[in-house]
């Protein structure tokens, strides 16, 4: 048995109009949104949000995503211009890479990261 491919994480959220917000403002492409399920894009990966008032705003077990991006020092200023509040600047990591974390409206935390 061997799966063909992952093709989207589904996550349930309490203001699918703030989640949508906080995406589309990090550059991710919107797709579908009827209002209950909205997705979102990076390239072909898709990230389903469906809206549930079964959901508190604590912080998430885990990331949300790692999201990889060219110069994450930029990426990181510019969600300082767009009024975004990082949990903490870039910093390395024991793997080499270098990371920002963001938490979306909902807790999930979202990784940015350069190799």
């Amino acid at each position: 048995m061997k799966p063909k491919s992952v093709s989207a994480v589904v996550y349930n959220v309490a203001d699918l109009g703030k989640t949508i917000a906080f995406y589309e403002g990090l550059g991710f492409r919107i797709g579908k949104n009827d209002g209950r399920v909205a997705v979102v894009y990076v390239n072909w990966f898709a990230i389903e949000f469906h809206q549930t008032n079964d959901i508190d705003d604590n912080p998430k077990d885990g990331p949300i995503m790692l999201v990889s991006v060219d110069d994450v020092a930029a990426y990181y200023e510019s969600a300082l211009a767009a009024s975004y509040t990082p949990v903490h600047e870039p910093k390395p990591t024991v793997n080499g890479r270098k990371e920002f974390t963001l938490q979306d409206p909902n807790g999930y935390t979202v990784v940015f990261f350069e190799k």
